[in-house]
């Protein structure tokens, strides 16, 4: 996500909780002994679900964009 942080800012700024996210990540990669198997269930259930209806949403309006051109890059009929 990092990435997508210095590629397109906006999307990662209406991703709640985007840098936890990171750390996490880089925590059960890294320090997978001194993993808290409690806090990784209260992110699984408190805030995956929270994750996911943003990551949707963000989908969702990606395929909308595909799947309807813009009529100025295409020209109106």
């Amino acid at each position: 996500m990092i990435r997508l942080e210095l590629t397109d800012p906006v999307i990662t700024a209406r991703m709640s909780h985007y840098r936890a996210v990171i750390g996490l990540r880089n925590r059960l990669v890294h320090e997978y002994d001194r993993i808290d198997n409690a806090q990784v269930w209260e992110i699984i259930t408190h805030f995956l679900p929270i994750l996911h209806v943003e990551a949707t949403a963000l989908l969702e309006e990606a395929e909308r964009e595909i799947s309807e051109p813009d009529d100025q890059q295409h020209g109106q009929h």
